[in-house]
This record gives C-alpha cells, structure tokens and sequence, in this order.
C-alpha cells in the first residue's frame, strides 16, 4: 500500500513537496499505531513499568524487608574486602522471591 503510492509519486515529472510529506505522514500514523499495540498491548508495557517503578522506589515494602531479613546477620559484622557481594547477593535473591 505504501510502496505503491511511493512508487506513483516517483514517477511524477515534477516533486510534489505536499504529496511526499502526506505520504511520510501517512506512513508515520500507521507505524504509531502498530508500535502501540505491539508494545502497549500486548508486551504489556505499563505492567513492565509498573514492576520497575516498585523495584526502584522501593514502592512495595516487601523486597526491602526481605533484603534485611537476608542481610541481618551480615550486617552485624565487621566490613570486609567482599563486602560489597556479600551484600549483593541476599538483595538479589530478595527481589527474586518479592516477584
């Protein structure tokens, strides 16, 4: 469908600005609507975005309490050179079991 209006307005003697920039807008308005049904619809996306907003904002309770629960005996102790994956590896396994 595309293809083809492109293929006529190729084949006009003279460029006609107007018809092109129909055309573009014509080809943007159905890509739009594809992409949003296609990432909208159904990959989902505001459930996606929803996940990440709670993981990042901590909006739910639950992953940072099981991080302290994981981590309560670690933190009792002295820092270490392996600190930092000490502490990594419960705050992974908490928002593992949190989703």
């Amino acid at each position: 469908r595309f293809s083809e209006r492109l293929q006529a307005l190729a084949r006009e003697t003279v460029f006609h600005k107007s018809s092109f920039e129909a055309w573009v807008d014509d080809v943007h308005a159905y890509l739009a609507k594809r992409l949003r049904r296609l990432v909208v619809e159904r990959a989902r996306l505001p459930v996606h975005l929803r996940a990440v907003k709670d993981y990042f904002l901590l909006a739910r309770g639950d992953l940072f309490q099981a991080f302290i629960d994981n981590t309560r005996g670690l933190l009792s102790l002295a820092p270490s050179d392996t600190a930092e994956h000490d502490v990594n590896e419960p705050f992974r396994r908490a928002a593992l079991l949190s989703y």
